[in-house]
């Protein structure tokens, strides 16, 4: 039987880091579908007990060579018990346990979604709503 894991975190910060609009050469229609890149980094300070989980995310037109627009955010999260949740340390790499890499992507991932929605208010990408996404959909690169 696997051991449960679990995380005791808060947001400790949410920053707006990259904001693009490129507005299109012909008015968007209301049926436009847009299409999303979305690419995660993750960085970590032990000292601080910090995990920090960047979302870039590019809004395209269906042809997804167009970009409409761009977006950077990066969620900040206080763990508590960052020791008692790492899996290794190797070569002053700290690894998470999948379990609580995929809790703080979907959540920052929902976060982004916020901010795009706040920052796109009543421009062309105002329906361009970022779609629930499960993180571990994302491709690994």
């Amino acid at each position: 039987m696997e051991k449960k894991i679990d995380i005791a975190f808060q947001i400790k910060g949410v920053e707006l880091l990259e904001f693009e609009l490129v507005p299109p050469k012909e008015a968007l229609k209301p049926q436009t579908v847009f299409h999303y890149n979305i690419s995660l980094e993750h960085k970590i300070n032990k000292e601080n007990k910090l995990a920090f989980v960047m979302v870039r995310v590019f809004i395209m037109l269906e042809d997804k060579k167009t970009i409409l627009g761009k977006t950077g955010v990066r969620c900040i999260y206080s763990v508590a018990n960052f020791d008692e949740i790492i899996i290794e340390e190797v070569n002053n790499k700290i690894i998470f346990p999948n379990e609580i890499i995929e809790i703080l992507n979907n959540i920052s991932i929902s976060t982004t979604r916020g901010v795009m929605v706040a920052n796109f208010k009543g421009t062309f990408l105002h329906n361009a709503i970022l779609p629930v996404v499960d993180s571990k959909s994302l491709k690994k690169e």
